[in-house]
This record gives C-alpha cells, structure tokens and sequence, in this order.
C-alpha cells in the first residue's frame, strides 16, 4: 500500500495561499490552503467562517518548533488536526474536533513546526498516519 504524500507547492498571492498535493492511489488530490504565517492569523484560524470547501484548509507556520495549542474558539464546523514537524513529517493528528470543545486546547504529541486544519473526516479519507511525509 502507498503511504499517502502531501507536496507543498508553491506559495502564491504574497505568502497567503498555496496548494498541497497529496498523493493517493498514484495520483495527487490538490488540497488549497490558506496560510497563517502570523501571531494574529494564527490566533484567529478559521474562527468565524461558515464552511470550508472539502479540498481546502489552513496551514500554521510557526517560526520555531514548539507545543503551540489549538482550539476552536468560534468555530462553526469540525475539524482534523494534521500536526507536522520541522522536517514536514506528520508527527500526529487529532481528528473530529468539535466546535463545542471550545475552550479546551489541543496540543501536538511533541513540538510542531507546522499544523493543517481541514474538514473533520479529511484524515480518515486520505488514510493519513503518523510518519507520512509532507514533501517541498
């Protein structure tokens, strides 16, 4: 069995989007990301939206490795949680956040340079595990 791959494409729009690529079954499925590159990006998230298309998300990007926490302040739809390190490997993943958690944190199991919020269920679909790379 392939272990599914995500590739970070390039990033367009001034640093605020971009495309990840991941691999399934030979071919790739382009997930589009907004990025939150910020302190305030990051602490506002995905809070307040409606929906989020099946093939979208956000990508966290941190400055340092660390165990930054996640909760669903405002949110209106539930989550997965895709929690990478600092070499793009997946490191852990919390699926089915739900917006009534709110305000428990979520943090990673070790430090993170990077987390993907997508649609609940997003990680189970694309049979994504702990170890699976996220390439450049």
């Amino acid at each position: 069995m392939k272990i599914p791959v995500i590739i970070l494409a390039g990033v367009v729009a001034a640093g605020l989007s971009a495309s990840l690529f991941l691999e399934k079954r030979g071919e790739c499925v382009e997930v589009k990301v907004e990025i939150a590159d910020t302190p305030e990006a990051r602490q506002l998230g995905l809070s307040g939206r409606e929906v989020l298309d099946e093939n979208e998300g956000m990508l966290f990007i941190h400055e340092t490795p660390g165990s930054y926490g996640y909760w669903m302040k405002d949110m209106n739809f539930p989550l997965d949680i895709v929690w990478l390190g600092e070499d793009m490997k997946i490191i852990g993943a919390m699926e089915n956040v739900l917006p009534e958690s709110y305000p428990e944190t979520f943090y990673p199991p070790q430090p993170v340079r990077y987390a993907l919020e997508v649609n609940a269920g997003w990680v189970k679909k694309n049979n994504i595990q702990t170890g699976n790379k996220i390439c450049r």
